[in-house]
């Protein structure tokens, strides 16, 4: 069916008779509500697929400014970051390429039309409510890079009444930071508007057990800002912002030798998303969405001594959603509608391009409370180079009784070729078709509300196909690469007061390169975390988390470093409008390189004051 057709069957069913859709939200979801896995807003234990929430509670607990950190804990991420703050960081979800994420802030998707990728270094904290995980294939909900799951940041929303904060850090590796924030609300309106900035002397990106010992110095200025406007009883606009402005020191490579202190060589990122919204219930049967959002980033390299070091990147991203959610009987909600997508991109001296993204989708869920929930999801993509795409997806959850459940996810996944990817000089293909990905899990949980105990055990696998790589026959990108991953997870949470909670994972993973039969480089075979957090609005707050990382591989086969590492944060309530803060990160002084041959900071501690300003 064309994308067209099936968006004006979409809205004809708007005039079925059905029970009530439940009001739009003006507060932000507690953390026992999950947006993302379903696309729209859906009880924890009726969501099929795996998925973590970092709440803002655990955001403030961790203390950390970095994005990075708070995504350390998840189980089956790694975190891949070489030199210190400012240096690239990727990701790998599940043993996927860092490509094969999709990242979203308030709904608009961050990945570089360039390279597919995310490098999370210059993310900042700043303001978001919460972050949620979603593991396996959604391409059936989000579309291209969703092959491996889908990562998103939502900004928080001002709370009732006025109040403003400031706050500042200072600390080791010459690190300060400072920042200011204000918010209010009231019966029609909220806001929040926040903004700060962030320097390091550093470290040397290039390792320093090489000998290399060039300090590599790190700037972000970063900000935020939400305002949301409720027009009557059911209806809000909302408009977010944020965005970053970061330099960064970075080192050379040589070849025969590897990353070595490079003096003059800087990078500068500048970047912004915005996104506006509106949404309203149309009948007591009808909740519409209406989105458009835009990410836009510059990223520029200087180095009057080097050529291969300057380069200047340009990347945009610009949507639009329409989206209606018709509760169609008691137990069952239809999700559909249809988005446009342009991407730009451009490399200075190589190529400037555009392509365009037309998709239509319909999501069904049927819920039955305690006893379970089932979703079917299904997705056409047209891109305006290598065509067409059609995606899957259904979950399940089973009730057991007692707190216990069966979930699982079956679905299919597919990433449009980067632009590098068509159109790179020397190396870029325009005849290229889209990487695919089909995954599943499955697992039993269980939650006790009076003890406090949770626990989760889920088994995984993900097949990949069509993977774009370079052709030693052709010399040119091809879709020859295939690879696999397996493995499982484990999970246990404990309450162990109102605000202590003490959460341990494990997660096991198998990844292969099906043409090489090794595995891919950088993805763990064994990934542990333990965490405690303190939270709420007491005179403590805080958290330990401490991870251990074991059997990864170099692209060459080379063994990569093992290592555990410990965080620790903590706020204390000096006065009624003063806290003090101190953090310590590698607080047992590990030595280690995350990346072979950039340098991995040793223990590094910070400490600062916040002062409340409310009324």
């Amino acid at each position: 069916m064309k994308p067209s057709l099936l968006f004006l069957a979409i809205l004809a069913a708007g005039v079925v008779t059905a029970q009530p859709v439940p009001p739009t939200r003006s507060q932000p979801f507690s953390e026992e509500i999950v947006v993302t896995a379903n696309a729209v807003p859906t009880e924890a234990t009726a969501v099929g697929s795996s998925v973590t929430v970092l709440t803002h509670e655990d955001i403030v607990a961790r203390g950390t400014a970095s994005v990075v950190e708070l995504l350390r804990g998840v189980p089956g991420l790694e975190i891949v970051q070489g030199g210190g703050p400012g240096s690239n960081a990727s990701i790998f979800l599940r043993g996927s390429s860092s490509s094969h994420t999709l990242v979203l802030v308030d709904g608009v998707r961050i990945n570089a039309p360039t390279s597919g990728a995310v490098d999370f270094a210059d993310l900042r904290a700043d303001q978001i409510e919460r972050i949620e995980v979603l593991r396996g294939p959604q391409s059936s909900l989000y579309g291209s890079e969703a092959m491996g799951g889908v990562i998103s940041i939502i900004t928080r929303r001002g709370s009732q009444g006025l109040g403003a904060r400031v706050s500042g850090e200072s600390g080791s590796l010459g690190f300060g930071r400072w920042g200011a924030s204000a918010e209010g609300g009231g019966q029609r309106l909220d806001w929040q508007v926040s903004g700060g900035r962030e320097r390091w002397d550093g470290v040397s990106v290039a390792s320093e057990r090489a000998g290399n010992r060039e300090r590599d110095f790190y700037r972000n200025a970063s900000g935020a800002a939400l305002v949301g406007v409720r027009l009557g009883a059911h209806s809000r606009l909302q408009a977010s912002w944020r965005g970053q402005d970061a330099t960064a020191a970075l080192d050379g490579f040589t070849w025969g030798v590897g990353p070595t202190d490079d003096p003059n060589f800087e990078q500068t990122r500048r970047a912004q998303t915005v996104a506006l919204s509106f949404e309203t219930q149309v009948t007591d049967r009808w909740r519409q969405l209406v989105r458009t959002g835009a990410y836009d980033e510059r990223l520029r390299g200087r180095d009057p001594d080097t050529e291969y070091n300057r380069y200047d990147i340009s990347n945009r991203n610009v949507d639009l959603l329409l989206r209606s959610d018709l509760q169609l009987g008691r137990h069952h909600m239809l999700s559909a509608g249809a988005s446009a997508e342009r991407r730009d991109g451009e490399v200075d001296g190589g190529f400037d391009e555009r392509v365009d993204l037309r998709s239509a989708f319909a999501s069904s869920q049927w819920s039955w409370g305690d006893r379970g929930a089932v979703t079917a999801a299904v997705r056409y993509d047209h891109h305006s180079v290598f065509g067409g795409a059609t995606t899957y997806r259904a979950t399940g959850v089973l009730g057991l009784g007692s707190g216990a459940r069966l979930h699982a996810s079956w679905g299919t996944g597919f990433k449009a070729p980067t632009f590098n990817d068509l159109y790179f000089p020397y190396y870029g293909n325009p005849h290229l078709g889209a990487e695919t990905s089909r995954g599943w899990d499955a697992g039993l949980a269980w939650d006790d509300p009076k003890s406090g105990l949770s626990a989760d055990l889920t088994v995984f696998g993900s097949r990949y196909d069509d993977l774009i790589a370079f052709s030693w026959t052709s010399f040119v990108a091809e879709n020859i690469a295939r690879a696999e991953a397996r493995g499982w997870e484990a999970a246990v949470g404990l309450r162990t007061g109102p605000t202590v909670t003490w959460r341990a994972a494990y997660t096991r993973t198998e990844s292969e390169d099906l043409e090489s039969g090794s595995p891919p480089p950088r993805r763990p075979r064994h990934r542990g975390s333990l965490a405690a957090t303190v939270g709420g609005d007491g005179p403590l707050s805080g958290s330990a988390t401490y991870w251990v990382v074991r059997d990864r591989v170099e692209s060459d086969g080379t063994p990569m470093d093992d290592y555990a590492r410990l965080d620790v944060a903590a706020r204390f309530r000096l006065a009624r409008r003063l806290d003090a803060t101190v953090r310590v990160e590698n607080a047992l002084d590990e030595d280690y390189e995350e990346l072979t041959g950039y340098t991995s900071p040793g223990r590094t501690f910070a400490v600062g004051v916040i002062v409340h300003l409310e009324r």
